[in-house]
């Protein structure tokens, strides 16, 4: 099914009021080639060495074509190594740019996603969903999506309900058709897709075009149909004047260690994992440190 497309912002840029009242209308502000295209591609290659280093795409190629494998060979500690891709989330260039949408400095989140979407893999298709209901308390930050490569139609991408965040936060509910892909297995929650009722936008995507979004605005992944994987980062930022929350802090690393020293910890005090999840969650929450007699006075206070 063919989709809308985005409205392009590039002529807003140094008209920030238009572009507010652009982005609280729509939840959404779409830029063209606004990254260099040359940072961009650094961290594309450098995901298409590791994945091909894994097996997961052909080696020596500078596209991600797919060999077959699944997404439980996929290693993404390795691709959370990776610098370049920090490194460019963390730009002066990309700083700009936020600022420019922002109308004031802006922190960008330590903690950006890398996105690896398998050919035909429908079953870990993201659903559509707020942001807001996974990553808090703040509310006034917002994804900033990447694309690094060209993603047209048959590639997928990224969908946007234009202007749904106007409603607030809706119930999101498990999704017996949709799993994680990063703990597989895990059922993913979302916003049925039959209860959206704003109109769907997309665009053919390029290595340099930028998608900035609300954090209540519903958003979904779209099918890959083509040969590739297709590959994206999808960071967040808030003003720099906001709180920086535990997540918003750490890389992804930095926070699956610290997960792995409460896991350990919780082992030893004898808490069952559905405890040790209300325990790391609420530490992350508050930033406490990972020793025994914390997450046993925190087990007490979430028991």
């Amino acid at each position: 099914m063919t989709l809308a497309r985005f409205t392009t912002s590039n002529d807003l840029l140094d008209d920030h009021d238009r572009l507010q009242r652009r982005y609280e209308e729509d939840g959404y502000l779409f830029f063209g080639d606004v990254l260099d295209q040359g940072s961009v591609a650094r961290v594309r290659d450098d995901f298409i060495r590791v994945l091909a280093d894994q097996g997961i795409v052909e080696t020596g190629l500078a596209v991600p074509y797919a060999t077959g494998a699944g997404v439980e060979a996929v290693d993404d500690n390795e691709l959370y190594a990776v610098a370049s891709y920090l490194e460019l989330c963390e730009s002066d260039e990309v700083r700009d740019l936020l600022r420019r949408v922002f109308g004031e400095e802006v922190f960008v989140f330590r903690s950006t996603n890398i996105r690896y979407a398998l050919p035909n893999d429908d079953l870990h298709v993201t659903p559509p969903h707020q942001d807001h209901f996974f990553v808090g308390p703040n509310d006034d930050f917002r994804t900033v999506w990447i694309p690094l490569m060209r993603i047209e139609e048959p590639v997928g991408g990224l969908a946007v309900a234009r202007g749904s965040h106007r409603q607030g936060l809706r119930e999101h509910v498990e999704q017996e058709d949709a799993e994680s892909y990063v703990f597989l297995g895990r059922k993913q929650k979302g916003v049925p897709l039959a209860t959206v009722e704003e109109e769907w936008l997309t665009a053919d995507y390029e290595p340099g075009d930028v998608l900035v979004f609300h954090s209540q605005a519903v958003h979904r992944a779209l099918p890959n149909r083509s040969e590739l994987v297709r590959l994206s980062l999808d960071a967040r930022c808030q003003p720099a004047r906001t709180p920086v929350t535990f997540q918003a802090g750490h890389t992804m690393l930095e926070q699956r260690q610290f997960r792995a020293d409460v896991h350990a910890v919780a082992r030893q005090a004898g808490l069952s994992e559905p405890v040790f999840e209300l325990v790391v969650v609420e530490m992350m929450k508050q930033g406490l440190p990972a020793d025994r007699e914390t997450v046993e006075r925190v087990a007490r206070d979430v028991g």
